[in-house]
């Protein structure tokens, strides 16, 4: 989240296109694609989501074959 915040706060949105953060860049060399690959910005909704609820790590601790799988593995 700090970086985000970073992207959007302190750069002047020169690494922020219509669609969000570009696919790459660098804010040491200055330089940036003009491009957006749907892979990356696919899973931003989904790990803000866990970080603030943990609703994803929550359901997947608690199926029952993880379950199950960890007990045999010993945890």
């Amino acid at each position: 989240m700090k970086f985000l915040r970073f992207l959007y706060e302190e750069t002047n949105n020169e690494y922020i296109g219509i669609a969000g953060p570009y696919d790459a860049f660098s804010v040491h060399y200055q330089w940036k694609t003009q491009r957006y690959l749907a892979i990356d910005q696919g899973t931003i909704a989904p790990m803000i989501e866990n970080y603030k609820t943990q609703l994803f790590s929550n359901l997947f601790m608690n199926a029952p074959e993880i379950k199950q799988g960890l007990v045999e593995l010993g945890f």
